[in-house]
């Protein structure tokens, strides 16, 4: 577990002091805001503005829809690209969402429907939800984990590991 999920796992079981209510509607406002930037670069396959939104650094964790576990801002952002590669376009929407937000960090879980066209024009629809952990550092939300699970696979057998 890192650092910064095991601090918020503290935090609520402790009962810290949640941010007064202008500065949590703030934060609110901030991570809703997050999401529609990070749908916006998947929908215009921009990987710079992409990663703009993860924390620089080796600290970064994620798991794909599928299960697979990465860690390290570098090792993310080809995993990335290879994801915008793989369509035309894509417009995605959000279906529903959630956020917990403790001081700087918050928890961010999203319900999204995807349609993506390919080159050929075959288009492929996924749902997925999302649930990322974000830092507030200099001012600034940034993704620290991200756990996307695809909503409409077939769950792994125990034969596959897991």
């Amino acid at each position: 577990m890192t650092r910064a999920m095991a601090g918020l796992v503290a935090c609520v079981a402790l009962g810290c002091r949640a941010p007064a209510s202008a500065d949590r509607e703030s934060a609110l406002a901030e991570n809703r805001a997050f999401t529609r930037e990070v749908i916006a670069a998947i929908e215009a396959k921009d990987v710079d503005e992409l990663m703009a939104h993860v924390r620089p650094g080796s600290e970064v964790i994620f798991v794909g829809p599928r299960g697979e576990v990465g860690r390290g801002w570098d090792v993310l952002r080809p995993v990335e690209e290879g994801f915008l590669a793989s369509f035309a376009s894509a417009r995605i929407e959000i279906e529903d969402e959630t956020y917990s937000i403790v001081g700087d960090t918050a928890v961010a879980v999203s319900t999204l429907r995807g349609s993506f066209t390919s080159a050929n024009g075959s288009v492929d629809v996924a749902r997925v939800r999302m649930t990322d952990v974000r830092r507030r550092e200099g001012g600034k939300w940034l993704a620290i984990y991200n756990h996307s699970h695809d909503l409409d696979a077939e769950p792994a057998s125990d034969a596959e590991g897991r």
